[in-house]
């Protein structure tokens, strides 16, 4: 494959990756997809820049994917999915509130002696906590991460069925 071939083949991919991010969304657990938008637009001008440069050179005509309108700036906050991503969040918080693990985590957190054991049970009890705010804030990007909450149920239940007698203050049994 040639270096225009590679080129072009580069710059395909992030008009593609544009549209899918417009379109879809992103995961990114930290950035909102505009922001991301806005990257990938960056990275077409810059192919758009070589293969332009690399035509000169060479004296090659431009391909045709070169004429192809760059992707306009959007909102750095711009989100696809908005009212997916809210719907999906209200749901998730509704499962933290009715899952048993959570519930008997947040019973027993305060009486952890343990530092450590401690610290991770006030991480995992924070993720409702993030997620309740991130709702009341309509902050999407945290939205977004609990979508999969299987994975934060996950870790309450690793972290109950682990807990024993010793972790607790001066206590017989939390169960």
């Amino acid at each position: 494959m040639s270096k225009l071939d590679e080129l072009i083949t580069s710059l395909e991919d992030r008009f593609d990756r544009w549209e899918h991010l417009k379109e879809y969304g992103g995961q990114d657990p930290f950035w909102e997809d505009g922001c991301n938008m806005n990257i990938v637009r960056n990275h077409i001008l810059y192919y758009k820049g070589e293969i332009k440069e690399l035509c000169e050179e060479e004296k090659l005509e431009l391909p045709e994917i070169y004429q192809k309108e760059t992707p306009p700036e959007v909102n750095n906050k711009y989100m696809a999915r908005a009212d997916e991503i809210r719907k999906g969040a209200k749901k998730s918080l509704r499962i933290y509130c009715y899952d048993e693990n959570l519930q008997e985590l947040e019973k027993a957190a305060n009486n952890i002696k343990n530092k450590d054991r401690k610290q991770i049970a006030n991480n995992i009890l924070g993720y409702k906590k993030r997620l309740k705010e991130a709702i009341k804030k309509d902050d999407l990007v945290t939205m977004r991460r609990h979508l999969d909450y299987k994975k934060f149920l996950e870790n309450a239940e690793s972290f109950m069925k682990n807990v024993s007698n010793e972790d607790f203050l001066g206590q017989i049994s939390m169960f």
